[in-house]
């Protein structure tokens, strides 16, 4: 067992306390006073001299002195230092020394002043310099986990501050662990045979994947009810089968003696049709025979006219062509006189740009040197050596400026003598080039005048031979015998007759076979209704299973939240704890909420709530075998104070106006 004391504790410029001094000697006292004078910021300084943060946990703590107008006091270094006593069991007691200074840390300007440029931190141990790391494992091999050691020594930190997943499982700790499911179920046979069905699953997910099954299950009764009420309604009646085949056997004897009787009007039809073939086969001979004759007559028409239309083809495209070569020529003139009007403009330009170069020039020629000695930055005067090199300066700039411009200019000029003689001999090209559209005009006029002379000829009439139309007349009288031909012949309408009265017999037969396809029907629906009446027995079975298996886990569940809050609670007399709350769906959740005679801890008054956290205090350290000093703040609002075996500081409000402190012993 650890048992920690404050054997002294010095503030120095921490917060609004300028200098203070407390000897404890490891005693338990009352520090006294009005509001304001300094007992929080006592509890506040240990905390962050051990680990840098206040009572409520905070590291962006502002540990400096205030000004009057609410600004941090600067030049102050903030310094505390506790000392404590260390007594393990079979141990020597150890005294330990710890200090955490906070300074600010300034920079050197240029003109040598100063500016804060940050803070820093000092740390001590036993008054020798530590690293922060070194620090911190000092403190840690004192009190352990920073978190757990608030624990003990702040009443309010484990029921209020205490994230609750840490909580929570600092109680099971305590407690000897949350049990398992197995230890739970021992002895149950139905809970022991739930957690095999389980397997590696958990619980949660056991009960998700039945949820899921019974929900499953339950639609697919649904469907198979459906369907099976479908099935029934659907099933075709019984009917007399054997007589409607014997029926079916003699509309298809008659089936086939009708297609024999077709098959022969068709063979006689067939030698008739070839008969007739081949005379359309002659008619269709004489025919091109006749367009021939009538192409050839076209043809030696149209020679004639295509010679004409060579030579007119021939004169139009020489004017086309003359066309194109004037409208090309003159937009050579156009763009010869369009980039001589551009190389003028660009020399009015350059002029305009050389009278202002001039100008410059003669503004920087003129400028004279101001004399300035001044510094530009600070104001203060130049020495001489820099004055010179100053007007030198100037000097060298201004000579560079002047040589600058007349560079300008001396480019600007050449360009524009450039551009002058480039507009020169752009209109020296626009005449040349005017000279050959007159003479290429002069060539489309004539080839105009030529072109009208020779129009188009108008196409020739075909006239017939007599041989032609000796041809004509013999397809007329051909074509004329075979349409007599064609109407002579009986067949078709026997045949016709014939075809209806089959598909009379075709029409019979497929309304039969609808009716007796239904039996096969029948039989189907009976055997999909007995399969789907099979179905919905085995699903039925499923979700009593289900159901059966939900009911065990709820009970289940019911028996380990019991028991975990049998053991936690066991353990306090003046508080316990809720440890799970039911989910809507009827499942335990993991939390932890702190409850004083069964109303939650922030409700409870703040007797009741500072008497409950002092014993989670002493619980707390039972287990981890550590003591530590109790910082009990507002003790004036408890007249019953539970007292510990630890080393008690009560911060207490009264109407002293400074800060008093007796010993409790």
């Amino acid at each position: 067992m650890r048992r920690i004391t404050i054997t002294s504790i010095r503030l120095e410029n921490f917060k609004g306390v300028r200098q203070a001094l407390h000897q404890w000697d490891g005693r338990s006292m009352e520090v006294r006073g009005d509001n304001g004078t300094g007992k929080s910021t006592l509890a506040d300084a240990y905390m962050w001299c051990l680990f840098g943060k206040d009572m409520r946990g905070r590291k962006d703590y502002c540990v400096t002195p205030m000004d009057g107008s609410g600004g941090e006091r600067h030049g102050l270094t903030v310094t505390v230092e506790a000392t404590l006593r260390v007594d393990d069991d079979n141990a020597p007691s150890v005294t330990c020394r710890l200090t955490r200074s906070y300074m600010e840390k300034y920079s050197t300007l240029p003109d040598g002043g100063k500016r804060l440029s940050g803070h820093t931190t000092r740390y001590e141990v036993d008054g020798a310099p530590r690293k922060m790391a070194e620090y911190d494992m000092a403190v840690a091999d004192i009190t352990g986990d920073s978190s757990t050691y608030r624990c003990v020594t702040d009443p309010a930190f484990f029921c209020s501050t205490m994230p609750a997943d840490e909580r929570r499982a600092l109680l099971l700790r305590m407690a000897g662990g949350e049990r398992t499911d197995e230890d739970v179920a021992r002895g149950c046979l139905e809970w022991e045979d739930m957690l095999a069905q389980a397997g590696k699953r958990t619980l949660e997910q056991l009960r998700r994947d039945t949820v899921t099954a019974r929900n499953k299950t339950t639609d697919e009764m649904k469907r198979a009810d459906a369907a099976l009420e479908q099935t029934r309604s659907l099933m075709p009646e019984e009917r007399d089968w054997k007589g409607m085949e014997s029926r079916m056997d003699e509309i298809r004897q008659k089936q086939a003696e009708l297609d024999r009787q077709i098959a022969d009007i068709a063979e006689r039809a067939k030698a008739q049709e070839k008969e007739m073939m081949d005379k359309r086969a002659k008619i269709m001979d004489m025919k091109l025979k006749a367009q021939e004759m009538d192409m050839e007559q076209r043809r030696k028409a149209m020679e004639e006219r295509d010679k004409a239309m060579v030579e007119h083809s021939r004169l139009q495209g020489k004017c086309s062509s003359l066309e194109q070569e004037v409208a090309m020529t003159q937009a050579e003139a156009d763009n010869y006189h369009a980039r001589a009007i551009g190389e003028d403009q660009a020399v009015d330009a350059l002029k305009r740009e050389l009278d202002s170069l001039r100008h410059e020039w003669n503004g920087e020629y003129a400028r004279q040197y101001d004399g300035s000695t001044a510094c530009p930055t600070c104001g203060r005067p130049l020495p001489q050596e820099m004055a010179e090199r100053a007007l030198k300066a100037w000097n060298k700039a201004r000579a560079e400026a002047m040589e600058r411009i007349t560079a300008m200019g001396l480019k600007k000029s050449e360009e524009a003598e450039r551009r002058a003689e480039e507009a020169s001999r752009l209109y020296t090209q626009e005449a040349e080039t005017a000279v050959k559209v007159a003479t290429l005009k002069a060539r489309l006029d004539e080839a105009r005048k030529e072109y009208a002379r020779h129009m188009v000829p108008q196409a020739k009439a075909v006239t017939q031979t007599d041989e032609m139309r000796a041809l004509a007349m013999r397809i007329r009288e051909a074509e004329r015998e075979l349409d007599a031909e064609g109407k002579s012949h009986p067949t078709d309408s026997q045949a016709a007759v014939l075809h209806e009265e089959r598909k009379i017999l075709d029409k019979s037969t497929e309304e039969l076979s609808a009716v007796l396809a239904m039996r096969n029907v029948r039989e189907q629906h009976m055997a999909e209704a007995e399969r789907l009446e099979k179905r919905l027995r085995d699903l039925g079975a499923e979700k009593a299973r289900c159901l059966r298996l939900l009911d065990t886990l709820a009970d289940f569940q019911r028996e380990k939240v019991r028991q975990v809050e049998e053991r936690v609670n066991s353990m306090f007399g003046s508080m316990t704890f809720r440890l799970y709350e039911t989910t809507l769906e009827g499942v335990p959740s993991a939390v932890c909420v702190p409850l004083v005679q069964g109303v939650p801890f922030e409700a409870a008054n703040s007797a009741a709530r500072m008497n409950a956290g002092l014993e989670a205090t002493v619980l707390i350290g039972r287990h981890l075998g550590l003591t530590a000093p109790v910082w009990v703040d507002n003790a004036e609002g408890n007249r019953h104070i539970r007292h510990t075996d630890a080393q008690e500081i009560l911060l207490r409000v009264t109407d002293e106006s400074a800060l008093t402190e007796r010993p409790l012993d």
